[in-house]
């Protein structure tokens, strides 16, 4: 049986019952108190001993600004630290609260005011050995290195780490790396032969220690807030995917301009989703674009979603179809932090236009099967699935070269046949998951695209221009 010590705050309402359990492999804080309770009203600095080890202690603060006041008298970190941060301004001011009680404990819990709301939030330091994980997966891209890392090395705390993923680059990218590595010992170098993009990325989240982790195309860039604000969110909404705006980057002029498609996430924006089922809408409003986003560890390990590896372009289509088959609580916060660059020589969406484009279907494969697994088999998913489908195929017809085209499209009629059982539901599953979100000609748009007539009118277009 674990060992239970219990501490009692007066507050000026009512107590708040803080009892701790503790076992030789877990912790249990649990808390009992009505909503909105004042953490502590007076000033009790409890101090405890927690089973044998008497450096072990126990710690309320009824203020931040009590905190920093004793803060000195720590000495070594304390087991639990608690702590209300309610009273600070923003949440700007909470995070630069929270960065600095971390630093003097193993387990946080904080009273903060978020989303329009109080709650009390717990955080475990003992599972992982830093916060955030960016995974770069290099290859041949010297010339974009120190532009894309600029603003990831200003960011000014320590608990987190940038892992470049060397993919057997035969430029001179690993020296660059150096380069950077000697500004920052943040940044490790990992080097494998090369496997592809997926296979990098595997290899990065393999090797990360990071609650959250991030995937960076390292020919892109971020604005200075970049991981602040993402990280700040991630902190107070605990959601599994937390994710940002981007910027289109077009390489040859350098100009930007901002994604207009993020508008559809307008219902996310800073109001996290948190529920026990996905909201699949999501996936269709969003793009599937890997790079902007932290996702939680826990979340990618507990439901085995990884990178296959076998995949060697557009690895990211099934990575983000699981991730939003399966999350339970995102957030979107509106802010364009990242700038995706477009029209590089060498990337997939420009350069691929031959029989490379019929790893298309290999990824359907993988998605079948994913569907087909028990806990997946639901509507959202399958109509998901279709709406992933017409996207990805009509990509692909227009990129296609003509004499592959017919060749591709009896491939394509093959894998649209795996819905036939299922036509009329997934149709109406397509209406069910996003009239809210796009327009009644929007609608009618894949409702005309689901009788076929856009393809016909579309390889036609191709086979006699």
């Amino acid at each position: 049986m674990p060992s239970k010590q219990e501490l009692f705050l007066e507050s000026s309402d009512f107590p708040l019952s803080l009892s701790v359990f503790l076992n030789e492999d877990n912790v249990f804080i649990e808390i009992l108190s009505k909503k909105h309770v004042n953490f502590v009203s007076t000033y009790p600095l409890s101090s405890f001993v927690i089973g044998k080890d008497s450096a072990k202690t126990c710690l309320v603060f009824d203020s931040f600004t009590d905190f920093e006041a004793k803060k000195a008298d720590l000495g070594s970190k304390v087991t639990f630290l608690c702590c209300d941060i309610a009273h600070l301004n923003g949440l700007e001011e909470q995070y630069q609260a929270w960065c600095e009680l971390r630093k003097h404990c193993d387990f946080l819990l904080i009273r903060a005011f978020a989303y329009g709301d109080f709650s009390f939030l717990h955080y475990d330091f003992t599972i992982y050995t830093h916060e955030l994980s960016f995974v770069f997966p290099v290859y041949n891209v010297a010339g974009y290195l120190e532009k894309c890392f600029e603003n990831f090395i200003s960011f000014p705390y320590d608990f987190v780490e940038f892992l470049a993923v060397n993919d057997g680059a035969t430029d001179h990218s690993r020296d660059v790396l150096q380069k950077i590595q000697q500004k920052d010992a943040r940044v490790q170098i990992l080097d494998k032969p090369n496997g592809g993009c997926a296979s990098a990325r595997a290899f990065g989240l393999r090797h990360a220690k990071g609650r959250y982790v991030a995937f960076i195309d390292p020919d892109d860039f971020v604005e200075p807030q970049f991981i602040e604000k993402l990280h700040i969110h991630a902190v107070f909404s605990q959601c599994q995917v937390v994710q940002c705006g981007y910027n289109h980057c077009y390489n040859q002029t350098n100009q930007i301009s901002a994604n207009v498609e993020d508008k559809r996430l307008t219902p996310f924006f800073c109001k996290p989703y948190i529920a026990e089922t996905p909201n699949y809408s999501i996936y269709g409003i969003n793009q599937f674009g890997i790079w902007r986003r932290l996702y939680a560890v826990s979340f990618l390990k507990e439901n085995n979603i990884k990178f296959h590896e076998e995949i060697k372009r557009f690895d990211d289509l099934p990575f983000c179809f699981e991730v939003f088959s399966l999350c339970t609580s995102f957030l979107a916060i509106p802010d364009t932090l990242y700038n995706y660059r477009i029209d590089r020589p060498g990337q997939d969406t420009l350069s691929t236009r031959d029989e490379r484009l019929f790893v298309l279907f290999d990824i359907f494969n993988i998605l079948n099967d994913f569907y087909h697994q028990a806990d997946n088999k639901n509507e959202g998913v399958l109509s998901n699935l279709l709406l992933a489908r017409m996207s990805c195929h009509r990509f692909g017809l227009q990129a296609i070269e003509k004499k592959l085209l017919n060749d591709y499209m009896g491939r394509m009629f093959d894998d649209f046949n795996i819905h036939r059982h299922a036509f009329m539901q997934s149709v109406l599953t397509l209406r069910k998951h996003y009239e809210k979100f796009w327009s009644s000609k929007m609608l009618m748009f894949f409702g005309i695209a689901l009788r076929w007539k856009w393809l016909v009118k579309l390889v036609n277009k191709r086979l006699f221009k």
